[in-house]
Formats: structure tokens, sequence, C-alpha cells
């Protein structure tokens, strides 16, 4: 990821409002499946949907994919840092009907920007190689 993209994704991740809106749906989703029957019992898209909004509001700059199936959620893809991959299981696990998290993501941090056209920076600090 690019980490002008990562910026971006982190700003609105954080932001008070988006945080708003991800816990406002899992409380929606909560709602409607606890009228619907068993809250310990949900569909594989509605804790697909719940865990990625749980996880986007508190792990800025991941690139993060969820699959459930029957209560057993595997999360792959990469955060930034290790603190975040930690948090990963721990807060999938805060959804009703999570029985079991498998993790499958690293830990990959943002890539820096590349230089600018034109820029006086030598070939090798720009690929990284010598």
């Amino acid at each position: 990821m690019e980490k002008s993209t990562a910026q971006t994704n982190q700003d609105d991740a954080t932001s008070e409002m988006r945080r708003k809106q991800l816990n406002a749906d899992v409380r929606a989703n909560e709602q409607r499946n606890n009228i619907a029957g068993d809250k310990s019992v949900k569909t594989d898209g509605t804790l697909e949907s719940q865990i990625r909004s749980k996880l986007e509001a508190n792990l800025p700059a991941s690139a993060l994919a969820i699959d459930a199936e029957d209560g057993a959620v595997t999360v792959s893809g990469s955060v930034v840092n290790e603190a975040q991959l930690q948090k990963i299981e721990p807060l999938a696990m805060e959804i009703g009907g999570v029985k079991s998290v498998a993790i499958t993501a690293t830990v990959s941090a943002a890539k820096p920007e590349p230089p600018k056209p034109g820029s006086n920076v030598p070939i090798d600090a720009q690929t990284g190689k010598n």
C-alpha cells in the first residue's frame, strides 16, 4: 500500500464520524439478528460485515479480508505493525456468533511514496537496491 493511500485510509478510519458509522452498523446488525432469533447465530455474510467494520474502525491503515463459515473466521491481508496484528483476534471475538478466529494476516508497513519524476534522488535510493 502506498504511504499516501495508507494515510488517507487511516484518516478516514480514525475520524469520529467514521467510527460512529461503523459502530452504528454493527449495532443495527446486532439488533436485526436479535429480532430474528438467536443472537449467537448469524449468517456468514453478517459476521464478515460486522468484523470488517470492527477491524476497520480499530486498525487504521490495515488492508484485511474477512472470511466466515459457520462461526469460524479467517482474517487475511496486512496490518502496519505487530500491535495491530495482536488486536485482530480479540476485536473479532467481540462480535456475537464468532466461534474461532484464524489469522493469516501479516505485518507490512506502508511503502514510502516514490520520488517525483525529475527528482535528484539516486536510482538505488528509489528502488532500494544497490
